[in-house]
């Protein structure tokens, strides 16, 4: 069972997520980028880590392209 969750349902506005290993591989999604997404979609503020600092860039990349 599946349920359209709007974002502001999750009560996140506001909070603050860090997400370490939020870049991924050759432009995939990973974990920790989809977990960027979703917390993202949610109304969350998303702190991306990663060793590999334009592999994050592109997830802040990616959430920024969606707007707000």
């Amino acid at each position: 069972m599946t349920a359209d969750i709007a974002p502001d349902d999750q009560q996140l506005t506001g909070k603050v997520a860090i997400i370490a290993g939020a870049g991924a591989l050759e432009g995939g999604i990973g974990n920790g980028r989809a977990a960027a997404i979703l917390l993202a979609r949610a109304g969350a503020r998303i702190m991306a880590v990663d060793r590999d600092m334009e592999r994050a860039a592109e997830t802040v990349e990616m959430i920024t392209r969606e707007g707000p």
